[in-house]
């Protein structure tokens, strides 16, 4: 994959669809206080039709109410060729989407931070294969919870790793990482979360 669906992909993947509905001609958009300069399609290999049609099918998913709101960015070659928002950032409130809104997306990190990924290593960065450890070194010696009935929060039982955690592992999900709201290791995550200030749970700060 070339550059330019790369940077598709990770522009769609982050900011959604949106209208297009502005002339084409370069314009300046405020956006975290950051001027943005927004280059007409044509002038980087884009096409503002094809641009259109992408925009119908958001719109109407916009009016079917399958989406309130969306912002898109579409860049190539260091330009931005598209920028534009459309519907709701709030429904109730009634507050159209901006073109500086912030979105919370959670799990579509993963995505996103793969994408970047996989550009680095087309660039020979590294192997699928090397293991996390190689440049997080706290992955070393990892050990891993033991199927044993006498494992509880307070005292989970631990095993050695029959294998390193690799980049590969990370990018399929299959790393064995778990999340707070495990049984045995919720517990220990969140007394330390509590240590380190870090909220882990949602009753600890409203907006995580």
């Amino acid at each position: 994959m070339n550059s330019f669906a790369w940077g598709l992909l990770f522009l769609f993947l982050i900011a959604g669809v949106g209208l297009l509905n502005s002339p084409v001609k370069a314009r300046s958009a405020d956006v975290n206080d950051l001027s943005v300069t927004v280059t007409p399609p044509e002038e980087v290999g884009l096409s503002s039709d094809r641009l259109k049609h992408l925009t119908r099918e958001i719109e109407h998913n916009i009016e079917e109410g399958q989406l309130a709101g969306s912002v898109v960015l579409i860049a190539r070659d260091g330009e931005i060729a598209y920028l534009n928002a459309s519907g709701m950032q709030d429904l109730e409130e009634n507050i159209p989407m901006k073109e500086n809104t912030i979105f919370r997306i959670a799990s579509m990190t993963k995505p996103i931070t793969t994408a970047a990924v996989m550009m680095l290593y087309e660039e020979g960065r590294f192997l699928l294969n090397d293991p996390v450890s190689k440049y997080i070194p706290a992955f070393e010696n990892a050990r891993v919870l033991a199927d044993s009935e006498n494992s509880t929060s307070s005292d989970p039982t631990t095993t050695p790793a029959e294998n390193p955690v690799t980049i590969r592992d990370l990018l399929t999900h299959t790393s064995g990482l778990t999340y707070h709201w495990d049984n045995r290791l919720g517990p220990i995550y969140n007394k330390r979360s509590k240590n380190y200030n870090w909220p882990l749970k949602s009753t600890d700060n409203p907006h995580f």
